[in-house]
């Protein structure tokens, strides 16, 4: 963003985010870090890491409608 205290004095929010680079990972673990983002409404399951093949399938096949799957090591 080029102007953040723009952005701030007009109390916009960032409502969602592609993240397709691995910068961007990283860019949302700093705003998750900080508190200045949340994810909760967003995670449809958590899933042991065990269950990743399954988790994938989930989300490619849209099984349940998932939005996004967190899986816990």
């Amino acid at each position: 963003m080029s102007n953040g205290t723009l952005f701030s004095y007009l109390r916009q929010q960032i409502l969602g985010h592609y993240g397709s680079a691995p910068a961007d990972v990283a860019d949302l673990v700093s705003l998750y870090e900080l508190g200045r983002i949340e994810f909760s409404r967003s995670v449809s399951r958590i899933m042991p890491l065990a269950d990743a093949a399954e988790a994938v399938r989930m989300l490619s096949e849209k099984d349940g409608n998932p939005i996004r799957i967190v899986l816990k090591p």
